[in-house]
Order: C-alpha cells, then structure tokens, then sequence
C-alpha cells in the first residue's frame, strides 16, 4: 500500500446473528484497479462488537483492552 490507499469498510446486519463485512482498497500507485474482500460473521451473543480506528500514537488502545480484560472476567 502507498500514501494512495483507501480503504473503505462495511458491517452490515444480515440477520439476527449475522453480520457482513466488506473491504474495498483503493490504491492507484500499487494496483491496476480496487479489489473487494467479503466475509460473513455469526454473532456471539456473549461478545460486544465495538469500533475501533487505527491512527498513529493510537491513545484509544487501553480503552479496548480494558473492554476486553472486563469481558474477560465475566
């Protein structure tokens, strides 16, 4: 990937206990044209999906370890 990517993600809700996710990546300097990366998902009911975004010097990083000890001890 280059300074070019983009990326643009989806979850969509397919059902109760479903969820698709999709990727598209964008990167005119590395490929010829945008690729898609499709999987489906069964949801847990015992897990919590939560957002998260990546940035440098990422301060949200003890937020979702925290989530994920708490889940942990359940």
């Amino acid at each position: 990937m280059s300074y070019a990517e983009h990326v643009v993600e989806r979850f969509t809700p397919t059902g109760p206990n479903k969820v698709n996710y999709e990727a598209t990546i964008t990167d005119p300097v590395v490929y010829t044209r945008p690729w898609t990366i499709a999987l489906s998902f069964n949801r847990e009911p015992k897990f919590e999906l939560t957002e998260a975004a990546c940035h440098e010097e990422d301060n949200d990083l003890p937020h979702l370890k925290a989530i994920r000890d708490a889940a942990r001890k359940k």
